[in-house]
């Protein structure tokens, strides 16, 4: 009988107390919210450094572009402009010097004051070659070849040499005036002066063309960089949104379905099952809630068959008593039906006795009988 019940007690047998984990989503899905959370917080936070760092590189661009105006620029513009000051005002002394009725003191005084003009030339000349001719940058001359104005540095350059040329010429005669105090002298070196301002004036003009460009330069690095940092904005402002988008109608289908799980455990449909995919914590919910569904569900099938086989068990029970009435009203023909649950051994013993019952009754009547035959004779 032990080996019959083997079905029925496996069938009873409660459900795994171990849930099973859920079933791998994608990447997103398979991460804890922390992460995600992580994740969509560092796009704008890199978005943000990515749009500094642009910031920043356009203020370096328009700085090195100020710089190049200042230094390359405005100063040699103003110390050029000092320089043909100084120089119309020695063309106006060698003009003075042309006349025949200045006293000596005179003479020497105008000598000094050409000296210190020729001085303050001399620096503004000398510097311009070791400091401010633009060959010294080849940042700026890089500039200068992208805007294909790579010309205008060969005019500098040209015109710096003429300069050189023309005001050594105008040192050399202003010295030959200093020395003889000549008329004819001094209008000639008033000419080369006049030549050297001159030139002056073509490094003027360069220089104003290299200011215009490194002005408009600085323009379009701010621009760019403002445009860059607009569409870095821009660009993760959508990705952020995208993602949270996506994040939200990921966990909303999912605790959708948690929840119409968590109806059906009320409604007692015990049978459903929730399908959600990923291991993060909305997937170990959804894999608690299984395996409550299939544990309650074994408990319903662990019930019914309790149920049916007590209804079986009463049912042979009230056969048996049947049997047993007739057997004590005398018929020891009657047999109580063996079943496989726990009465089948009982009715199986009370059979064996029954017949063992009816065996010894024919021997008695037997007995009588011979007894009686013996007595009749």
């Amino acid at each position: 009988m032990t080996e019959t019940n083997a079905p029925l007690n496996s069938a009873l047998a409660p459900p795994s107390r171990q849930p099973a984990r859920g079933a791998r989503g994608g990447w997103m899905q398979d991460a804890r919210l922390g992460t995600k959370v992580t994740v969509v917080t560092l796009v704008p936070t890199i978005g943000l450094f990515a749009v500094g760092a642009l910031l920043l590189g356009g203020l370096s661009q328009t700085r090195f572009h100020l710089t190049n105006i200042y230094e390359f620029m405005l100063i040699p513009i103003t110390a050029i402009g000092d320089a043909q000051t100084s120089l119309a005002s020695s063309e106006t002394n060698l003009l003075r010097l042309q006349q025949p009725n200045l006293s000596t003191e005179q003479r020497r005084a105008i000598v000094a004051q050409l000296g210190q003009d020729e001085a303050k030339v001399a620096g503004v000349v000398k510097q311009y070659n070791t400091d401010w001719v633009t060959t010294t940058s080849p940042e700026f001359t890089a500039i200068l070849k992208s805007s294909n104005h790579l010309d205008w540095q060969i005019r500098e350059v040209a015109a710096l040499g003429a300069l050189n040329t023309s005001f050594k010429a105008a040192s050399d005669s202003l010295g030959a005036v200093m020395r003889s105090l000549d008329a004819a002298q001094a209008a000639q070196a008033a000419a080369q002066f006049q030549i050297s301002r001159n030139r002056l004036g073509d490094l003027i003009a360069v220089n104003m063309q290299f200011a215009d460009l490194s002005y408009k330069a600085a323009n379009q690095a701010q621009q760019r960089a403002r445009l860059l940092s607009y569409l870095t904005t821009g660009l993760a402002v959508l990705l952020s949104l995208g993602l949270i988008a996506w994040l939200v109608r990921s966990l909303a289908r999912r605790l959708q379905a948690l929840t119409r799980g968590a109806q059906a455990l009320g409604e007692g449909q015990y049978t459903h099952q929730i399908e959600v995919t990923g291991r993060d914590e909305v997937g170990l919910v959804a894999s608690s809630m299984n395996h409550s569904l299939r544990q309650m569900d074994g408990y319903r099938q662990r019930d019914e068959l309790e149920r049916e086989e007590a209804a079986k068990l009463q049912t042979n029970i009230n056969s048996f008593l049947d049997v047993t009435m007739n057997i004590a009203d005398g018929d020891l023909t009657q047999r109580g039906k063996v079943s496989d649950d726990v009465l089948g051994n009982v009715v199986d013993s009370i059979n064996v006795m029954v017949e063992e019952l009816g065996g010894v009754l024919r021997g008695v009547r037997t007995a009588s009988g011979s007894v009686s035959q013996a007595s009749s004779e």
